[in-house]
């Protein structure tokens, strides 16, 4: 259960796509997104039952209010936060799918969450120093 939520919620597709909607107005990595998470929705649906369909709440608020806050953080923004970000998301979403298939049980993927919002402050400071 833990690695569908991760898989919808927390993935750096979700999380870019909401951010960039709300920065640039382009919506198409959400609705890539949109597509691919009905699939994997059906998966799920076939393994976890009927409390799939309750992790569009979740992924509605967390969307909603990246894109929300978007406009708040975009004067801080990079292009390369932005990359940093995204490649954090898929290295989370990379465990999230190793665990599912039972090829890495010990790593836990909501562990990993903290490093979604610790990237940005490690990605500000490394070009303000190293740059």
């Amino acid at each position: 259960m833990s690695a569908a939520l991760v898989l919808f919620c927390c993935g750096g597709t979700g999380w870019f796509g909401s951010l960039n909607e709300g920065l640039t107005g382009d919506g198409s990595i959400l609705i890539t997104k949109s597509f691919l998470d009905g699939v994997t929705a059906c998966i799920f649906g076939a393994i976890l039952g009927k409390i799939v369909p309750a992790l569009c709440i979740p992924q509605l608020v967390i969307y909603m209010a990246l894109f929300l806050l978007s406009s708040f953080i975009e004067p801080y923004m990079t292009d390369i936060m932005i990359a940093d970000f995204s490649a954090i998301g898929g290295i989370v979403t990379l465990v999230a799918g190793l665990r599912l298939a039972g090829m890495k049980r010990d790593i836990k993927g909501l562990d990993l969450l903290p490093s979604l919002i610790i990237v940005f402050f490690v990605s500000a400071l490394w070009t303000r120093f190293m740059a």
